[in-house]
């Protein structure tokens, strides 16, 4: 949206907070001191070993105390080489980019509920539900990390019946869908017996479909993922025909893409047209990320995927590269060498694509595409292009094209 960021938050599970000293032989291990603080806020005072103290540490007399300063400063020193996303400045208790569009900080976690979060419990709001609010206290803060996906999704959909802030609880609730759909393991998947294999599919494949409204694009992508890894490649095909259309010569759509802001005084005049959340999910799109181990993966991307742990792709581009690998298991030889080119063409546009790293990723796919089609000399290029562009890693980069490079010619 106009003006917003982007705030990440990390959490050191390492470190342990308590709210009273108790003598232990734990280690890592934090008390809460309040009585010298303004409200709201509190001092955390080492009462174990730790590794990190000189690091991470500030000595008061005889005390060592966590310090949020030191903290900022390493995490900046950490940073220093990330041409993705420069974090160099210090924004209060984050460090930021230097325009303020990023912001990243460390969270801690106690695992019981402080004095000062007592109230919380008898607070009147909207958010969470009676029934989560419930599921939270009788499990204590750790408790998100068990909710199962349908505890989630009950609990939002409670939510989308109310009508205050509609947009941004149905874009939470699609985005959420879209990717609990993304982490069903491979393994998970297919480690049973054939009819409890479908049953499975049947579990994902309502995720998926209610991950479409999430954006223009990246859900559909997703849907059409999972119709090529069952095998269904006509089904696939039609589904990157329909996101392609958008983009088509005489009916392009207004699309907005990661980095670019959206608002509405940008978007086309609509009449009639008062839903945001509908405004939204017609015009913007983000990118398409895969995990390792996650099912919805196609075969030919494994090999990346499981060097790299995590990627992501601009989504009109693997929309491109979907419909290409859809075509050739179809054996459809002159339309997929079609799709080809105009991936290839796509991707000199540079149009829906981002910065330079994401042009890598681009060259990258477009390359293993040639390994596909045995042109190994055009594939070469492609990962030779990549590998200039994300310069940063040139080392690790070349390791990974080596990697695939090597899948494919054996």
């Amino acid at each position: 949206m106009k003006g917003s960021d982007t705030d990440i938050i990390t959490l050191l599970n390492d470190i342990h907070i308590i709210e009273e000293y108790t003598n232990t032989n734990g280690s890592n291990i934090f008390v809460m001191r309040t009585c010298d603080t303004r409200p709201g806020f509190t001092q955390l005072e080492l009462c174990s070993s730790y590794e990190y103290t000189d690091v991470w540490c500030k000595k008061i007399g005889q005390q060592f105390f966590l310090s949020s300063s030191k903290m900022k400063q390493t995490l900046m020193s950490l940073n220093k080489n990330n041409v993705v996303c420069t974090l160099n400045t210090i924004h209060g208790p984050c460090i930021s980019t230097r325009n303020k569009t990023h912001d990243f900080t460390v969270g801690i976690k106690c695992r019981s509920f402080i004095q000062q979060a007592q109230e919380w419990v008898s607070r009147n709001r909207r958010w969470p539900t009676e029934a989560l609010k419930k599921i939270i206290i009788d499990s204590g803060p750790t408790c998100t990390n068990i909710l199962t996906p349908k505890q989630v999704l009950v609990n939002t959909l409670e939510l989308l019946k109310r009508k205050h802030d509609r947009f941004i609880l149905s874009f939470i609730f699609n985005t959420l869908c879209r990717n609990i759909g993304t982490r069903f393991t491979y393994q998970y998947v297919t480690q049973c017996e054939n009819k409890l294999h479908y049953q499975i599919l049947k579990e994902i494949l309502p995720f998926v479909i209610m991950g479409v409204r999430s954006d223009a694009v990246s859900g559909w992508n997703y849907l059409a993922t999972y119709y090529y890894c069952v095998r269904k490649y006509s089904v696939s095909l039609k589904i990157t025909d329909y996101v392609l259309s958008k983009i088509k010569k005489g009916k392009q759509e207004k699309l907005y893409y990661s980095e670019d802001k959206f608002t509405i005084d940008y978007l086309p005049r609509r009449c009639n047209e008062t839903d945001l959340s509908a405004i939204y999910i017609d015009n913007a799109m983000e990118p398409n990320d895969f995990k390792r181990n996650s099912f919805l993966i196609p075969d030919e991307m494994k090999h990346e995927v499981k060097y790299k742990g995590y990627i992501q792709k601009p989504p009109i581009v693997y929309t491109l590269f979907l419909r290409f690998i859809s075509l050739l298991k179809s054996k459809k030889t002159q339309k997929c060498l079609d799709s080809l080119n105009d991936m290839k063409s796509f991707i000199e546009t540079n149009k829906y694509i981002g910065n330079h790293v994401m042009k890598a990723e681009c060259y990258t796919l477009l390359g293993i595409a040639c390994y596909l089609k045995c042109d190994l000399t055009e594939a070469g290029n492609c990962h030779m292009k990549a590998l200039a562009l994300d310069g940063s890693n040139q080392f690790k980069y070349l390791k990974m094209i080596d990697y695939i490079r090597k899948e494919y010619e054996t």
